[in-house]
This record gives structure tokens, sequence and C-alpha cells, in this order.
């Protein structure tokens, strides 16, 4: 199995760069990639306008912030990728509060997921035929592992209930996860989880 809006607290770099962008202290050309990335997302533009209101609330100019090129290169590197992900309408369902996503989960079919010991089931919400996405909910009703998988084009899950741990990280209720293209992780649970898992159609299991 990929808060605030589109960049979460555990994928700073994207966030970081729109504050730059708020703070006006990116080059020109650098300036111009943000603002496409506005357009192409309406996610990243509302993190951008909440972040521009709040430097405009400082009483004071700042000065020039210096920004090595590998820091440049590593934070477009990242919006890009978040971007690209984000032109699949599934990823309004990030959107939706925990309350909402509990509820939609009650009206879906379940199946048992195969390949594990934590118990697990899966239902499919919506799917994206288009940008080949799929939006699914995974519980698990006690604690285990989840089946070894390959992300083929990333992944983003949203903790709803419960704990999730992927790389030595444990995740609970309100926590996003983003994985890239191509990253491979088996995620534990303790106490059992019930997550929003958005992801590529052509996952494989390993």
């Amino acid at each position: 199995m990929s808060s605030n809006p589109i960049f979460p607290d555990k994928n700073q770099d994207a966030e970081e760069l729109a504050a730059l962008y708020a703070l006006d202290v990116l080059e020109i050309e650098e300036r111009d990639q943000v603002r496409q990335a506005i357009a192409d997302s309406d996610d990243f533009a509302q993190t951008v306008s909440d972040l521009s209101d709040a430097a405009a609330a400082i009483a004071y100019d700042l000065p020039s912030i210096p920004m090595s090129d590998t820091l440049k290169g590593r934070l477009f590197q990242r919006i890009a990728q978040d971007t690209v992900n984000a032109d699949s309408e599934l990823y309004r369902l990030l959107r939706l509060s925990i309350d909402e996503l509990k509820k939609k989960s009650e009206t879906v079919t379940w199946k048992p997921m195969s390949g594990n010991t934590a118990d697990a089931y899966t239902a499919t919400l919506e799917t994206d035929e288009v940008h080949q996405k799929v939006a699914l909910f995974v519980k698990a009703n006690h604690g285990g592992h989840f089946p070894m998988h390959i992300h083929d084009s990333g992944e983003t899950l949203l903790m709803l209930t419960g704990d999730l741990i992927i790389d030595g990280l444990t995740y609970t209720a309100g926590d996003r996860i983003d994985s890239t293209e191509k990253s491979i992780h088996q995620p534990e649970t303790l106490n059992g989880c019930l997550v929003l898992c958005i992801s590529s159609l052509n996952d494989a299991l390993i």
C-alpha cells in the first residue's frame, strides 16, 4: 500500500517549496514552475493560498534565502510527482473528513485479502480507468502483516482508524503515507486498522 492538503507532514519537501513561493523568495523560472503546479492541482493551490495568507500577516520583510541547486532539484522532483498523481479525480477523496470516509466504508462490499496474516479485507470505492488508479478501503481486524507488494505508480494511504507500521514508522488516524513509484513494502498493524488507499490498478504482490 501512498494530510494537510496534498503534501503531508511526512513529505515536507514540497510544502517547503510552497512556503518559499508564498514568501516570494524563488527565482522567476522557479516561480513559473510552481504556478504551473498550482494550475494543475487544486489541493496544491490551496496549500499555497493558505501559506500566502500567513506570510501576508508577517509585519516585516524577510531577506532572500539562498538555496542549493541540489535542494531545488529535490523539491521540484517531489512537486512534479505529486501533481502528476493528483491528475486522477480519485485524489478528491482525500479532502473528505475521516468521519465521511468511515461512513463510506460501511456502504461498500468487502472481500478477504489474500496472502496476509492480519485477517484483512479490501473493498473497492471507486476506479479511474483513464489514470489506471483505484480507491479502496483496507481493514484488518487484529494485528498482523499485509502482503508485500510493489507500487506500479506510487500509492497514497490515509489512516482512518487503528495503527499501521511501514518501514519502522507507526502511523495512526489522520496520517497520510505516500509511497513512490516502484517502491516495495510490507505494512504491519499491531491492533488492526481501517485505511483509505489510492493506488495503481497494476500494483503486484511479491
